[in-house]
Formats: C-alpha cells, sequence, structure tokens
C-alpha cells in the first residue's frame, strides 16, 4: 500500500491499525507461539482439587476456558488448587492426533509457603495409554524470563520448539512445596509434517 495522503488511503491506514490492534490484543505480538489448540477442550484431573478456598463444579473446565485469576490465585474460583496432592496431573483431551509444538503453564507462588513448580513434565499420547515424554515447561522457560524467587507473583511458564503429535497431552506438575494451583493450561500447535 502507497500513501499518498487522500481520504481513502486515511481510512485504509486506519483500518491497518486496528488489524495490528487487535493481533496485539491477541496475544499476535506478544510473541504467542501459536494456536492454542488445547482451549475448550476437556480434560481429567488426578487427584481431585482439593484446596478449600478455590475448589468448585467450575475445576472441570477452567483450565482450558480462556480465562486467567486476578488477584491471590490461591482464593480465586478461576484458579484450580491442590495441597498435599504429590504430582497433580491434568490430562487433555484434543479431540483428535495434531501436530504440537509448544505449552504454557499459568501459575502463581512467591508467599504465604506456596513455591514455583520444580517441573511441569508433559507427554503425549495417540490412544491415551502409551505416552511419550516431549518436554518440562519449566525447564523450557528461559531463565531470563522466569519469577523472581521471592514475593507475590503470577508467571506463565513457557516452552516452544517442541514436536510432537498427539490427541492427549498429560500435564504432570511437581510442586515446590505443598501447595500447587494453575488457572490456565495452553497447548500451542505445530506444523503438520
Amino acid at each position: 500500500m502507497t500513501w499518498n495522503g487522500n481520504k481513502s488511503n486515511a481510512r485504509n491506514m486506519k483500518g491497518v491499525a486496528a488489524v495490528l490492534l487487535l493481533l496485539a490484543m491477541s496475544g499476535f505480538a506478544r510473541g504467542a507461539v501459536g494456536d492454542n489448540i488445547a482451549r475448550g477442550k476437556a480434560y481429567t484431573l488426578e487427584p481431585r482439587p482439593n484446596y478449600q478456598y478455590c475448589t468448585d463444579a467450575g475445576d472441570a473446565v477452567q483450565l482450558t476456558d480462556g480465562l486467567r485469576a486476578e488477584g491471590y490465585f490461591w482464593t480465586q474460583a478461576a484458579t484450580v488448587g491442590w495441597s498435599g496432592a504429590g504430582m497433580p496431573t491434568v490430562t487433555i483431551d484434543l479431540g483428535e492426533v495434531m501436530p504440537i509444538r509448544g505449552a504454557s503453564f499459568n501459575t502463581a507462588a512467591g508467599v504465604a509457603g506456596v513455591q514455583w513448580p520444580v517441573s511441569v513434565f508433559i507427554f503425549v499420547s495417540d490412544d491415551g495409554w502409551a505416552w511419550t515424554y516431549i518436554g518440562d515447561v519449566v525447564e523450557g522457560t528461559p531463565a531470563a524470563s522466569r519469577p523472581k524467587p521471592d514475593g507475590y507473583a503470577v508467571h506463565c511458564f513457557r516452552a516452544d520448539g517442541l514436536t510432537a503429535h498427539g490427541r492427549y497431552v498429560k500435564v504432570v506438575c511437581s510442586p515446590g512445596g505443598t501447595y500447587m494451583f494453575v488457572d490456565e493450561i495452553e497447548v500451542y500447535r505445530g506444523q503438520e509434517e
């Protein structure tokens, strides 16, 4: 498009600006790693969430609904939480075998004895029985973008560059302490080949 100062070009430039704003709001300009193929997908939780201040019937859909919690995670209904539950596991059914290039895990920690996860392991399967390990979202997050060790913070651990296919995605959380909280898990579409 060339610019010659006429009203038609001014309208076109406003349209381009609107499209760029929408892309920025959608995460494209923030470096999102691709289409979130887990959004709206069903999942199972093992064990069942048990942290009393955020456990509710919505736990069955909140991790893939595209919404984030506000305020302290462990007191928000939009958060799923465990206390003393070992290694909580979330298994997402994508509905069909899809290429996968990344995943993210949005959590919070830093006060009240809540620590950052040690690991968030990702496994994939075509059939839900045979699983293949494809990476650790915590390890895959660049060190420079990891959260500070002290003070309350919300952080999205994100790993990119995974190369896998699968219908089922198993997220196995290794807590850094007694508690584990998460409000959104995303899985990003990879290349078809």
